[in-house]
């Protein structure tokens, strides 16, 4: 079983909901300590389910960016870009770890988005899975190794075309949007103020 972990909330009497994150790391590249500060000062590191997509804020997008061509050979950027499966399936997985010893991790199945009409085929069989509520959840009965509510699109042959739908250019802060949620249950625990993440099981 997987239970909900906790982290308080960083921020008190603001409108919105924020988290302490305490790394980042794209892939196995562990961004450098100093750009915490920007994703913590200011507005901080907010969670946002009404955000379709994640945002980053523009003092992270060189570490980021560097970490990501390290590992892919391509350039980072929002535009359309076109992989084989076996390149999708290289992509890195985006992580914040937060306080409380949280791994908040965002995988390419959740942060690139598929265009059709650039493949020629239907978007890859994935569930979106994720979960919000603001009142006590009981259902934690979450296997890491149950599979079938997985992100993991099915193997496809030739190319399709993706956008990453994760932008490195916020003027401040970071905003998990809903595609950062997927797969996961989110829990505004706001009598206590703290956020709940366990891995989901429900499918949509």
């Amino acid at each position: 079983l997987a239970p909900m972990r906790f982290t308080p909330f960083a921020k008190q009497n603001v409108w919105y909901y924020t988290v302490r994150v305490t790394s980042i790391s794209v892939g196995d590249h562990v961004l450098p300590e100093g750009i915490l500060q920007f994703v913590n000062d200011h507005k901080g590191t907010i969670v946002d389910s009404g955000t379709t997509d994640t945002f980053i804020t523009h003092k992270v997008a060189k570490p980021f960016t560097l970490a990501w061509e390290r590992i892919t050979g391509r350039k980072y950027n929002n535009r359309l870009q076109k992989y084989t499966f076996e390149q999708f399936d290289e992509l890195p997985v985006i992580t914040f770890e937060l306080e409380g010893g949280i791994s908040w991790e965002i995988t390419p199945e959740a942060y690139m988005e598929e265009d059709p009409t650039s493949s020629g085929a239907s978007s890859p069989k994935v569930s979106n899975n994720s979960k919000t509520n603001e009142s006590n959840s009981n259902n934690n009965n979450d296997d890491p190794n149950d599979e079938s509510h997985s992100l993991r699109p099915k193997r496809w042959e030739g190319k399709r075309g993706f956008i990453s739908r994760v932008y490195v250019d916020e003027p401040q802060g970071v905003v998990l949007g809903s595609n950062a949620m997927m797969d996961k249950e989110i829990y505004f625990d706001i009598p206590n103020k703290r956020l709940g993440v366990a891995k989901a099981t429900c499918a949509y």
